[in-house]
């Protein structure tokens, strides 16, 4: 069984451990009391979600929804989950993917952080 985790991308940092809540419209980030209320944050904003994939590249780094990983071929793929499931997807060409598992990855970054990786390919 994989280990369930999330990361989120506030816009300027990258969330990893924080309390991510659900306002009825978008995942913001924030802290829970000891009453277990939940307490936005001062500069509460919305974040992009990403799933843990369960799996980790050829240098033993998580692989995260929206990465960007390169193959032994040279080729970058963004990951996303499509139709129940993980894919290494081509940034040109949303109908060209493959099972995130087909080949060795190594993840090089993310579509928010590195998005000039993309503008590359």
């Amino acid at each position: 069984m994989r280990e369930i985790k999330f990361r989120a991308w506030d816009g300027k940092r990258m969330l990893t451990g924080e309390c991510l809540y659900w306002n009825g419209i978008s995942f913001v980030s924030g802290v829970w009391n000891f009453e277990e209320e939940y307490i936005p944050t001062e500069n509460q904003v919305a974040v992009e979600v990403m799933q843990f994939t369960g799996l980790t590249d050829i240098n033993v780094v998580e692989i995260y929804e929206s990465d960007i990983a390169q193959c032994d071929r040279g080729l970058l793929w963004v990951i996303k989950f499509i139709n129940g499931c993980f894919m290494a997807c081509n940034p040109v060409d949303e109908n060209d993917y493959c099972m995130i598992d087909d080949y060795p990855l190594a993840v090089v970054g993310n579509e928010f952080q590195n998005p000039e990786l993309l503008e590359q390919s």
